[in-house]
């Protein structure tokens, strides 16, 4: 993978894998977050990517997750398939499945579907530190291992409350039927925070994503989106 981005000229710092790498239930919450025996069968290493830095996305959890019998976690409410949406709120949680991940070449963890959550469990609103905990554990396992956090699907408070984690660096977008004043927000408070945005937020993703196939599914390749975006920037003005 190395000799192929070199060989086409296209400039990186990491791969990151979307939610195809790892296994889901039928409510399409993570049921284990391993990588696919289908998918890798040796095992994720960073080998098995090249050596490339990966940043390793995440959704949601539900009661069907293999966690559940192992660690704590709070649930919602059931949905059509029977399952419930469930954060964990264990201290050992995050430093097991990130420190698994670190070993694979993991330099940023991504928590998906944050609205969907915080949505699907109504004590995350009723209990004024729950939502707090469980992020302040996914934030405290970060740091220790030192990887960051990049949230997804966000609502404004996630990201006010990114004031106090440090190890969350970048958002991406707000949920796709949130309103769109949360749209608006969560375009406009990132900077102030000094999070970084994700392409499909500040809306110059194509411009600076490949896509690579691995077998049949297909890595999304991201260059260093700022510094694209500035020197495009540079060049307008001196035109």
């Amino acid at each position: 993978m190395r000799e192929y981005l070199k060989k086409i000229n296209l400039p990186y710092k990491y791969i990151q894998l979307d939610s195809w790498w790892y296994t889901k239930n039928d409510d399409q919450g993570c049921h284990l977050w391993e990588p696919r025996a289908d998918v890798f069968p040796g095992g994720l290493d960073p080998s098995s990517v090249g050596d490339v830095p990966l940043v390793l996305h995440n959704r949601f959890f539900t009661t069907e997750s293999a966690y559940v019998q192992n660690y704590t976690f709070v649930t919602g409410t059931p949905g059509k398939h029977g399952e419930a949406t469930a954060v964990p709120m264990d201290p050992a949680f995050f430093p097991h499945i990130m420190g698994r991940a670190k070993k694979w070449g993991m330099i940023t963890y991504e928590q998906d579907f944050l609205t969907r959550t915080f949505a699907s469990i109504p004590a995350l609103a009723s209990n004024i530190s729950l939502a707090k905990t469980w992020l302040a554990y996914m934030n405290d396992a970060a740091k220790d291992l030192n990887v960051s956090i990049q949230y997804c699907m966000t609502q404004p408070q996630h990201l006010l409350q990114t004031a106090s984690f440090p190890q969350v660096r970048a958002c991406v977008r707000a949920a796709a039927d949130a309103p769109s004043s949360y749209s608006l927000i969560c375009s406009v408070l990132p900077p102030s925070l000094s999070l970084s945005l994700s392409s499909s937020l500040a809306g110059f993703v194509w411009s600076s994503v490949k896509r690579l196939q691995c077998g049949s599914r297909s890595m999304v390749v991201l260059s260093a989106q700022r510094d694209v975006v500035r020197r495009d920037r540079s060049r307008a003005v001196q035109r």
